[in-house]
């Protein structure tokens, strides 16, 4: 087939500068240059597409463009390829992001949400405060009793005034942003974000972190559960400009157009720029029983070093039927079946998905932050990854979370003066002395120092090893690691 002047001037150009282009829809096109990219090459792309732009998303620069060449019924540039005959085929949304849950069973009573079957440990938890965590999804009922005690980010550098106060690119966002309307409103019409939520809210509750951790609402799929890819990108640009440590992503896509010259897709691209702001990406694998190492699943199979991708078990960390795995592309499992959660309008519903497991992933995350809110995504990552238990866990390259492992790999791989942060606390002297798996092995009510522990009857016989030392007075709470010679 042959190419006529403007094909040829773009796969000229495409030579010479990083550059990939996906489908947003019929003439839409979502294009990620380089930060590096000079402005008379983004010209002349542009000019070569006849394309017009629509819309810019910092900080990953990704670009919305409209262009008469872009068909996107074939995924295919017009004047690039001149086979390009609509078949009756094309989808008006060919890249959106269907929700990744399934089996939605009733169960509209107004009682307190149940815990489910997530493990908890008596391990201490520091109190670390402000860490955001962004849930892109369908928005949240913030007004549902059950989640009357949960924190929702709030953006203070704006008012509601009809004024960009903050002069961020977007009017009013004091509580997030509903990307399908462009609007403030980001209440939930579907359910699946207010699930989520819960189950956030569930994690934080049981670690009394609650206080501790905000939630940022940020709506990108309609009330079908449906949305865009341009939508996806700028959402999560907007967590990133906004000081989130943890996205979560429970969506997907199997359809996306291969990176050009091995240049990053726009979507990784936003997460990868995520990355130098050291912010953690976690994302769902899909509920299609498939191998996404023969079917990559997108965002969940792209390789960003600071993105974890999530598979789903039961309560008996079963592998789930209905999840997708791969043992190079799926890091992590939780659980996933049969959660219960708030659904809107003061309801509550089991709902199973991969989804599920990614809102638990999140929550761990946003725990092992509230140790030290400078840890970076790596560490963080590492630390759920190196301490996942059932590491025989078919399909899955590591296994299911252990949040009491995690800590305690945090505690000793970030304090290697043995000492851990202290802060201020209010609560009854006590001494607690922790095994390796979170848990309490000894408790005194007074407060006993490190270098006369093992002295005491009844921890002389300690195996040797490493132990974790809690002491709390009214003032104090300090945590530190100990070796029994």
């Amino acid at each position: 087939m042959k190419k006529t002047f403007f094909g040829f001037l773009l796969c000229i150009l495409t030579l010479f500068y990083s550059l990939n282009i996906f489908s947003q829809n019929n003439h839409q096109i979502v294009i990620a240059f380089s930060p590096t990219t000079p402005q008379q090459y983004i010209d002349s792309v542009k000019s070569a597409l006849h394309a017009t732009e629509v819309g810019i998303s910092y900080p990953s620069r990704s670009r919305l463009w409209e262009s008469p060449l872009f068909d996107a019924a074939n995924n295919s540039l017009h004047g690039i390829e001149e086979d390009h005959q609509n078949t009756g085929t094309a989808k008006t949304k060919i890249q959106s992001f269907g929700l990744n849950d399934t089996l939605f069973v009733g169960n509209n009573d107004y009682s307190t949400t149940t815990y489910n079957c997530y493990s908890i440990c008596d391990y201490p938890t520091n109190q670390g405060t402000n860490i955001k965590i962004a849930l892109v999804d369908t928005g949240i009922d913030t007004t549902h009793q059950g989640l009357s005690d949960a924190r929702f980010w709030a953006n203070t550098n704006e008012i509601s005034n009809g004024i960009d106060d903050d002069a961020n690119g977007f009017v009013d966002d004091t509580n997030g942003w509903n990307f399908v309307d462009d609007n403030p409103h980001n209440l939930d019409p579907n359910s699946h974000g207010t699930h989520l939520a819960g189950i956030m809210y569930q994690v934080f509750s049981q670690y009394q972190i609650a206080n501790n951790v905000a939630i940022m609402n940020l709506k990108t799929q309609d009330s079908t559960g449906y949305g865009t890819l341009w939508n996806t990108i700028r959402a999560i640009d907007y967590a990133n400009s906004n000081g989130a440590k943890v996205i979560n992503l429970s969506l997907g896509t199997y359809y996306i157009m291969p990176a050009m010259n091995g240049i990053a897709h726009p979507l990784q691209y936003a997460i990868d720029i995520a990355a130098s702001n050291q912010v953690l990406v976690v994302a769902s694998a899909g509920n299609d029983m498939t191998n996404t190492d023969i079917v990559p699943h997108y965002p969940s199979s792209f390789n960003s070093a600071n993105l974890l991708s999530v598979m789903s078990v039961d309560c008996n960390n079963n592998q789930s039927w209905f999840t997708n795995y791969g043992s190079n592309t799926t890091h992590i499992a939780a659980p996933g079946d049969n959660i219960k959660s708030t659904i809107p309008n003061n309801m509550y519903a089991y709902k199973s998905g991969t989804s599920m497991a990614t809102a638990y992933i999140t929550a761990i995350a946003a725990l092992l932050y509230t140790y030290q809110n400078t840890f970076d995504a790596i560490t963080v990552k590492d630390a759920i990854l190196q301490t996942a238990s059932f590491a025989n866990l078919p399909n899955s390259s590591h296994g299911v979370v252990n949040p009491c492992g995690a800590i305690h790999y945090l505690i000793n791989g970030a304090n290697k003066q043995e000492q851990l942060q202290t802060i201020v606390m209010y609560s009854p002297n006590t001494t607690t002395l922790y095994n390796l798996n979170g848990q309490a092995i000894w408790q005194s009510s007074d407060l006993v120092t490190a270098e006369h522990l093992f002295e005491i009857q009844g921890l002389q016989n300690l195996p040797t090893g490493m132990y974790i030392l809690h002491s709390q007075n009214n003032l104090t709470n300090q945590i530190q690691k100990i070796v029994k010679p």
